[in-house]
């Protein structure tokens, strides 16, 4: 019945046994039945992973310290992406979608999917996408959101699981993206996890993206000098526009403590790729808030260009990007 039913459905049983692996020991995994339910299990350690609505779940809401941030994910899957702009997702996503240069041979990697404001902008060109999160309902959602898109949505493999302890096989995928997740990690040691599973999912040679929230040098330069009325002026017109404004703190919380966020740094991200053994070729800055961007208009996206290749690329940036390779 396994066997049968996975046929029809892109194949998820192959794919699964190819390009996951267990959390725990890095086992191969086999897909079984069990009753009328299905599941993965370890071929080294016996740990057994549930398949709910053939998407294989490695998070145990019992044991995980964050499960409110999951429930709050889950419930807010379907209004999640009106809370963006359309510009928005232009100044973003597209540079993005640039960035990662998907081919149709690449089987491309997402960690921190959400509700696929990025996967529905690539996956028509590339052979195919496992979307990790750790919100079950964001994924569903992201099924639901290609249903128009049969080829499209054949090509989606959605799995439930955490960040920081990826359930992939080293060197499965071409290229592995990930966007706006790294800030919500809680810890130094949370990120550099992440950060190099993602890595070891990469074959040697394969393209790295990885982008989260900045702490720019303006950020950095008003918090020193808060007293200081010049410095606010100078704050004020450097990153006056930005989320959160000039008084934006490195690390803060919001929905009632639930989430974290924490603004990195263009060097914080750049060692921790090239720590992960991803050979860097840039760390660049996007959707600055010098006074005055929100004014431009169609004009914009060329002036936010030139901006990310100049050295001003990270002085007032909201978004750091790192682009690299992963290294033999």
């Amino acid at each position: 019945m396994l066997r049968a039913r996975m046929a029809t459905s892109f194949g998820l049983e192959e794919i699964w046994t190819e390009r996951l692996a267990c959390p725990a020991c890095k086992g191969k995994l086999r897909a079984e039945p069990r009753g009328s339910a299905e599941r993965l299990v370890c071929e080294g350690c016996d740990s057994a992973y549930p398949i709910r609505d053939e998407i294989p779940s490695f998070v145990d809401l019992k044991k995980t310290d964050q499960a409110a941030e999951i429930a709050l994910r889950d419930d807010e899957a379907t209004a999640y992406e009106g809370l963006f702009l359309a510009w928005e997702g232009f100044l973003e996503v597209t540079p993005l979608v640039r960035d990662l240069a998907p081919r149709r041979s690449d089987w491309v990697l997402e960690v921190g999917a959400g509700t696929g404001r990025v996967v529905r902008e690539y996956i028509r060109n590339v052979s195919g996408v496992m979307a990790i999160d750790f919100s079950i309902e964001s994924l569903r959602h992201i099924r639901r959101s290609l249903r128009l898109l049969p080829d499209a949505q054949q090509k989606l493999v959605p799995v439930h699981a955490d960040a920081c302890a990826l359930p992939i096989r080293d060197g499965a995928f071409d290229r592995v993206l990930s966007v706006g997740m790294l800030q919500h990690l809680p810890t130094e040691t949370h990120r550099a996890r992440a950060v190099g599973g993602m890595a070891r999912a990469i074959r040697p040679g394969g393209r790295f993206v990885l982008q989260a929230r900045h702490w720019s040098k303006a950020h950095a330069f008003y918090e020193t000098r808060h007293d200081s009325k010049w410095a606010r002026s100078v704050a004020q017109a450097l990153i006056g526009n930005a989320s959160g404004s000039i008084e934006l703190k490195r690390t803060a919380h919001y929905a009632d403590g639930t989430v974290l966020l924490y603004n990195t740094t263009g060097d914080e991200l750049r060692s921790m790729a090239q720590e992960a053994g991803i050979s860097v070729e840039r760390v660049v800055g996007r959707i600055h808030a010098l006074k005055g961007m929100q004014r431009l208009g169609a004009a914009r996206p060329l002036i936010e260009k030139v901006l990310e290749r100049s050295p001003l690329s990270l002085l007032a940036a909201q978004e750091v990007i790192a682009v690299g390779t992963r290294m033999g």
